[in-house]
């Protein structure tokens, strides 16, 4: 009967031990797994060239226009963005609708035009014979915080 008693005690204890052995080298569990991402829709600037090295890439043709702020973004009949400069001069594109739900849309017209543009985001523009480019500021400026500059 001791024999027994010994016997399972020690089968007990080689499972508990077993388990503990087990729990120590699982790796950890991530609980925040099933956490939701959210897209953002921050302009992204990202493949925008500078004003540097646009001129590096398109010659000394390139006649710079200066910074334009969106005022007027039109999903209608015919879509198309409105953008203005420091000197209240209006210039106005179209756009195709990529996503007419989430309001996405590209600027044909303008080459390295910047994603997700929404009202008072702002990019530079040149111009070098009839096609448009965006640029963005060589540096950002001191103490600023919004992404389009």
């Amino acid at each position: 009967m001791k024999k027994t008693i010994i016997i399972i005690s020690i089968f007990l204890g080689l499972i508990a031990l077993f388990f503990v052995v087990d729990f120590l080298t699982s790796p950890i569990r991530d609980v925040t797994s099933k956490a939701e991402m959210k897209i953002d829709n921050e302009t992204t600037m990202e493949y925008v060239p500078t004003e540097d090295e646009l001129l590096k890439l398109e010659g000394d043709q390139l006649q710079f226009l200066g910074f334009y702020e969106v005022i007027s973004i039109s999903f209608d009949d015919q879509p198309h963005i409105t953008l203005l400069n420091d000197n209240n001069e209006e210039i106005n594109f179209s756009i195709s609708i990529l996503d007419k739900q989430k309001k996405t849309f590209s600027i044909p017209a303008i080459q390295f035009s910047p994603q997700n543009l929404q009202l008072t985001d702002s990019f530079g523009l040149a111009k070098k014979s009839a096609q448009y480019f965006a640029y963005k500021r060589n540096h950002p400026l001191a103490g600023a915080t919004h992404t389009t500059n």
